[in-house]
């Protein structure tokens, strides 16, 4: 069975380089600003269709953050479960604290090398579709 995952991220490069790394049997959605990522969500949640099992963000995005999406995600009953990571150029502590004070489930910096991205990337996509359990998502 594949696992859904939502990347938010405005990026096209990004965008790229993630999908070079993720494995077939992950179904990638990616949405590259923070109100179409709205608006999908609360469609998704209206619905009662498959969400994600995990959402990635970047932080800056056009329209809203991903900050303020991160604080939608997790006020929300229908949408709190889902793991939520933040995946940021952004080292700045402000920026981690910011997250993680929001019920972020982690913070992952991009790579300015891309040997470093590489290596980073596949750790992330190994940590998070084969080592942990990802919670099934019933509506």
């Amino acid at each position: 069975m594949s696992k859904r995952l939502l990347y938010v991220e405005d990026n096209f490069a990004d965008v790229t380089l993630f999908k070079e790394f993720l494995p077939e049997h992950i179904e990638l959605m990616v949405i590259s600003n923070g109100e179409q990522a709205q608006e999908y969500l609360g469609k998704l949640e209206k619905n009662g269709s498959l969400l994600p099992e995990l959402i990635v963000l970047d932080i800056n995005l056009p329209d809203i953050s991903g900050f303020e999406l991160l604080k939608t995600i997790k006020g929300s009953e229908a949408l709190n479960h889902i793991p939520t990571i933040m995946f940021s150029s952004s080292s700045n502590e402000r920026d981690v604290k910011n997250a993680y004070s929001h019920a972020a489930n982690g913070y992952v910096t991009k790579e300015m090398d891309i040997d470093d991205y590489s290596h980073k990337l596949k750790s992330f996509i190994r940590y998070w579709f084969k080592t942990t359990e990802l919670p099934e998502v019933i509506q």
